[in-house]
């Protein structure tokens, strides 16, 4: 655990591929330690880019997971978790979508529909969705996870990922009418939260300004970005994002036949 902490995944992946090997011969493939080092080491395999390798024990794990510790146990779930995850990374989509409406049902079950570990399973399984061309259901999975975590005040350590995923599936989705209303009502609460003089803030902001050139609100996008182009010449003048706000602006000015 501290040389992931510290970034050293290798040196973990090389400990845990020990440990577990020394558990499955000392201990047996079905002993609680064993199974938990199994977990920890496929999730350091897939880690290291060996999601292949990462499978087959992921797979065999929750299955001992299950009939050992039982379906719903946190162990088993959070296996059940990274075996949908690495389904995703490597195409087979269908079947990460299979563990992960399941999974979602244990959670809820398990642990509430408001508890981050469900609010996670939910964002995971929308990026399921739409990695399986179902855009219409990763956006509703989305919204869920967003409105779960409005409910508990927008404490959640994956507050700013899980909106980022909302943006980009309503982006695919072509839903920019309300990638424009869920933006600026971030932006309310990222204002409220850490204030409208910082980076973050900024970013948001010109984000907006692209929504809505993508709606063709030329206007509207160019006072957007006037009213941010103070803050980003402050403090990312020398920022990408400083750019590419520079890069819609010209945009918009073409679009409206401005030089």
């Amino acid at each position: 655990q501290l040389c992931q902490i510290t970034g050293r995944e290798i040196d973990a992946l090389e400990i845990l591929e020990e440990t577990y090997k020394l558990r499955v011969k000392n201990l047996g493939e079905d002993h609680p330690d064993t199974l938990t080092t199994g977990t920890h080491y496929a999730i350091s395999l897939t880690k290291n880019r060996r999601v292949q390798d990462a499978i087959p024990l992921m797979e065999k794990t929750r299955d001992r997971q299950a009939e050992v510790a039982g379906p719903d146990h946190t162990l088993t779930l959070a296996t059940l978790n990274s075996l949908s995850l690495a389904y995703k990374n490597v195409g087979r989509t269908r079947e990460a979508v299979e563990i992960g409406e399941k999974l979602l049902k244990s959670c809820e079950r398990v642990f509430g529909e408001k508890h981050p570990r469900t609010i996670t399973t939910t964002n995971n399984l929308a990026l399921a969705y739409i990695a399986n061309r179902q855009l219409e259901k990763g956006v509703e999975h989305h919204e869920k996870a967003i409105r779960r975590i409005a409910e508990n005040d927008y404490e959640h350590e994956g507050v700013i990922s899980i909106h980022n995923d909302l943006f980009h599936a309503l982006d695919l989705a072509g839903q920019h009418e309300k990638f424009e209303k869920e933006r600026i009502a971030w932006i309310k609460v990222i204002t409220k939260k850490i204030g409208d003089k910082n980076p973050y803030y900024a970013s948001q902001v010109v984000t907006l300004a692209y929504c809505q050139i993508r709606l063709k609100k030329y206007k509207e996008a160019e006072a957007t970005l006037n009213d941010v182009f103070p803050l980003l010449k402050k403090i990312l003048a020398d920022g990408w994002g400083y750019f590419h706000a520079k890069a819609l602006m010209g945009e918009i000015l073409i679009q409206q036949g401005k030089e």
